[in-house]
């Protein structure tokens, strides 16, 4: 839906891109209303060719399809220069202490830091109900501490809780982070009491 040139991801980190030809994107509310430029919301897409329906799923199609335009679940702003930047998906959003925390805000903020070559970040819910986020990073020569400070002076307290190390993020077929194996291996280790500051 969208195409991002060298010089729009050098001007716009974390940019997708500018639509394609014959293709409408916008960014909406919760009441469906279109959100201004760098204001957050639900990402939604429109052309000509574009499906109507997901095949045999009607409860999903009535969620994802509304008044032609098309709802894929994900979260983003527009630029100013009409870049869409993606945040992440709506069902990845984290609300701790009663504040929506994107994952991509905090990946953002740990591969910013020159160590860290890959980073996920993903909520584990805890006793109190909350979803505490916390990473796992493809990092070399820094420490747990180090990041966190890092995070600390990007993100305040909607940094991660911890961070964990490593030496490579399980992906599907598709090439996808798989968030879910590493929450379970991230919950194991808190569980073992794994200091966090040497590799997995």
């Amino acid at each position: 839906a969208t195409v991002a040139t060298p010089q729009d991801q050098d001007r716009c980190p974390g940019t997708v891109g500018r639509p394609c030809p014959g293709v409408s994107v916008r960014v909406v509310d919760e009441a469906g209303r279109v959100c201004p430029p760098g204001t957050k919301g639900r990402v939604r897409l429109h052309s000509v060719p574009m499906m109507g329906a997901y095949h045999g799923d009607a409860s999903a199609s009535a969620h994802a399809f509304q008044n032609g335009w098309y709802d894929p679940g994900d979260l983003g702003w527009i630029a100013e220069d009409g870049n869409l930047v993606f945040e992440g998906r709506q069902d990845d959003l984290m609300i701790f202490r009663g504040v929506n925390i994107y994952p991509r805000e905090i990946e953002a903020a740990l591969e910013a830091h020159p160590a860290v070559h890959e980073a996920a970040a993903f909520p584990l819910l805890t006793g109190t109900r909350e979803n505490v986020p916390f990473a796992v990073v493809c990092a070399q020569q820094v420490s747990e501490a180090a990041l966190l400070e890092h995070c600390q002076e990007r993100l305040g307290w909607r940094r991660p809780q911890r961070i964990f190390f490593v030496p490579a993020l399980p992906r599907n077929a598709a090439g996808k982070i798989m968030k879910r194996v590493l929450a379970e291996k991230v919950a194991e280790l808190l569980q073992a009491g794994s200091d966090g500051r040497r590799p997995a």
